[in-house]
This record gives structure tokens, C-alpha cells and sequence, in this order.
């Protein structure tokens, strides 16, 4: 009887083992699934409307049919040169004409000075660091007053800026925009009448002088039997200076 027992485990155990081994040569013969790359974790910024917007669909205006253009010649405004120089070239006239550096403290310092220059229409004012830090000088009453860039473009003064430099007379002007205006780097400009400019440069042309030569002006202001006078006494082109003697009343 126990014999009979050990022979049934031992049948037993070897078909378990012819199972097990049968098992393991079936998963090798399997092809191996395939791997699958891990998935990065991306991150991205949407913008989503919970709200649906109906778009209205868009209205077809009736477009009429063009009326035929006349032919429309345009005009153009010239601005005339000074009688007495007729051959003025019109690039002269419109901001052309080189710097002209002259000195007003030598004959008539500055009240005189600005007295003649306020007269015949040029102004003086604060400029700021930018275009609307604009004031304008009362040189009378001792006030400024803000202004605008169209208010200073309506008036025809000249395309080029004079800059008052180092003059005790306007020291007082320039402190007014620091404190009240809170400017930090204020200037005293002059703006003088375009016809004031146009003037000089025709009496330059007039004697014979070639402007496209020139790459400024040294003069003086003073007074010239009785009238308001700007000497010119030297001209500088690249070659050096030339020198002048040519009187422009004003």
C-alpha cells in the first residue's frame, strides 16, 4: 500500500514538472510586445471662452457704381523770393540757410536786443525735454506760459531754432521752469519770422554770396543809423573762413 502511494507522487510530480517545462518553452516561442515610450508631461497655456459669442453674419452694403473722375489739376502755393532777389533758389527760402552766430552784448545787450527782436515778431521760450514742455517768455511781466507745438507751427516762425546761451537776463526764466515746472534741463530758445530768415538770405545772395558754399556765419548786432543791423564778418566753409562785410538792416 505504501508503496503504490510513492509511485502516484512520484507520477504526479514528474507530470508537474513536463507541465511547468512545457509552459516556460511556450512563453519563449511568444513575440515580445512591443515597448512604449513613457509619455512627457508637456505644459501648455490655453485661453478657453466659456461664454459661445454668436458672430453675426456680416451686412452686404450695395456698393454704387463710381461716378467717372474729372481730371483735377493740382495747384501748387510758391512761396515767392524778395523783390530784391529774384534768382533766389526756393530750397534758400525754406530752411536752407546755414547758422548764423552773432553776438548782441558787444553794441546793445540783451534788453535792447530783445526789445528789437520782439518787435519785428521773433519770441523767445522754455523748451523742455520733450514737445510738451513748451513755455513762452513775457519778458515784460516776468511770466511763462505753456504753449503748444501747433500753437508755434501757426505762427510761420523759421524751421530753424536760435539757442540763448549763458545770459543773466533770462537766469530767471530758467529757474521759474525747474521749480514751478519741473524742468530739469531747461533752454531759451528764439524763434524769429520766416520772413526775418528769407531777408537775410536774399541780402546775402544779393552780394554775391553763394550759400551752398558756406557752412555758417559769424556776425553782430548793433544799431546803424538808427536801424536794427545784423553784420555779417565772416563766413566758414571747409577750406577755412572768408572774410565779410556785408550789413543786413532788419
Amino acid at each position: 500500500m505504501k508503496r503504490n502511494t510513492v509511485k502516484i507522487l512520484i507520477i504526479a510530480t514528474s507530470a508537474l514538472c513536463i507541465i511547468f517545462f512545457l509552459l516556460v518553452n511556450l512563453a519563449q516561442t511568444m513575440p515580445q510586445a512591443l515597448q512604449v515610450p513613457a509619455k512627457k508631461e508637456i505644459s501648455i497655456d490655453i485661453m478657453i471662452e466659456k461664454k459661445k459669442v454668436k458672430i453675426p453674419k456680416p451686412k452686404v452694403k450695395k456698393i454704387a457704381k463710381p461716378k467717372p473722375i474729372k481730371a483735377i489739376k493740382a495747384k501748387i502755393k510758391k512761396r515767392k523770393a524778395p523783390a530784391s532777389s529774384t534768382s533766389l533758389k526756393e530750397e534758400v527760402l525754406n530752411g536752407a540757410l546755414p547758422p548764423i552766430s552773432a553776438n548782441y552784448r558787444e553794441h546793445l545787450g540783451f534788453a535792447r536786443y530783445a526789445r528789437a527782436m520782439h518787435a519785428r515778431g521773433a519770441r523767445f521760450y522754455i523748451l523742455g525735454s520733450s514737445k510738451k514742455q513748451i513755455y513762452k517768455i513775457n519778458l515784460s511781466v516776468k511770466s511763462l506760459s505753456k504753449v503748444s507745438s501747433n500753437d508755434i507751427i501757426n505762427k510761420n516762425f523759421s524751421p530753424r531754432t536760435r539757442v540763448i546761451e549763458d545770459e543773466p537776463a533770462l537766469q530767471f526764466f530758467i529757474n521759474k521752469a525747474k521749480s514751478e515746472f519741473n524742468i530739469t534741463n531747461p533752454r531759451v530758445i528764439l524763434l524769429v519770422p520766416q520772413r526775418m530768415e528769407q531777408q537775410i538770405a536774399s541780402q546775402l545772395v544779393k552780394n554775391g554770396i553763394n550759400l551752398n558754399k558756406f557752412q555758417a556765419f559769424r556776425g553782430t548786432y548793433l544799431r546803424s543809423s538808427g536801424d536794427f543791423t545784423l553784420k555779417i564778418y565772416e563766413g566758414l566753409t571747409n577750406n577755412g573762413s572768408q572774410n565779410l562785410n556785408i550789413a543786413i538792416t532788419l
